[in-house]
């Protein structure tokens, strides 16, 4: 059973102050799981419908009228920039929770980079680097497991792992199809 937004601490949040407390408490692994659980439990009809309910269960207008995507001026206000937020990635973590959207893929297809700061695969990276998808097969599926470990969530095969982790003699270059 999850908690409803009644129940979680402080939300919605009133003021942008509250917001940045907000966001880094989302640290703590605890915080996290249960804002998590709460947005899961956020009905909607659709996907869109239902990261627009979780917004208005987490932040007051005045807070989500302070914010846009990329932050950017708007009618001659300086907005705060909420694309690399926790708080919108657990809203949208959240959401896939919801078996009607566990297969959405992440903001317009772009895939992003399961290693813990990287930045590849998101907007503000303008520099794309090749992705690789995790491997299906079981074995190799538990190595990559071991050698990229992160705490806030578990590796899927829907993830990828970007070229920069990889050393240089592993990558083979060009196009080359290999036999399954």
């Amino acid at each position: 059973v999850h908690p409803t937004i009644t129940e979680v601490q402080g939300l919605p949040l009133q003021t942008m102050a509250e917001l940045e407390r907000y966001e880094i408490s989302l640290g703590d692994e605890e915080i996290r799981c249960q804002l998590v659980g709460m947005i899961s439990s956020i009905r909607g009809n659709g996907f869109k419908d239902s990261v627009e309910r979780a917004l208005a269960a987490v932040a007051s207008d005045k807070v989500l009228g302070d914010v846009n995507w990329l932050g950017r001026k708007r009618k001659n206000k300086q907005k705060k920039g909420c694309h690399d937020m926790l708080l919108i990635k657990y809203i949208l973590e959240g959401v896939r929770k919801q078996p009607d959207f566990e297969d959405v893929v992440r903001h317009n297809n772009t895939t992003k980079c399961f290693v813990a700061c990287c930045s590849e695969g998101y907007y503000s990276n303008k520099v794309k680097v090749t992705q690789f998808q995790i491997p299906r097969d079981e074995k190799q599926f538990i190595l990559w497991q071991k050698a990229i470990p992160r705490s806030d969530r578990k590796l899927t095969i829907k993830d990828c792992v970007c070229a920069n982790h990889f050393q240089e003699k592993y990558l083979i270059k060009g196009k080359t199809i290999l036999d399954q």
